[in-house]
């Protein structure tokens, strides 16, 4: 079930490295990211990945980058 079926409470997502994308999952490509959001995932590429508010991200399930990244 993808997140856009509820809403999170405070907008906190981590990015984790994933190879695994569900049909059912909402996916966004880097380019269709917020300014904001595009900086949360450069940091999970660069490894530095931890809890931030990130709102935007709230409703997908997985963004492509560099590497499918699950949000969670």
């Amino acid at each position: 079930m993808s997140r856009s079926a509820g809403p999170t409470l405070d907008g906190s997502v981590t990015l984790v490295p994933t190879s695994k994308v569900n049909a059912s999952d909402e996916v966004r490509h880097f380019d269709q990211l917020t300014s904001r959001a595009k900086r949360v995932v450069v940091a999970a590429a660069e490894g530095r990945s931890s809890p931030v508010s990130a709102p935007s991200l709230a409703t997908v399930d997985v963004v492509v980058f560099t590497d499918y990244y699950r949000v969670e």
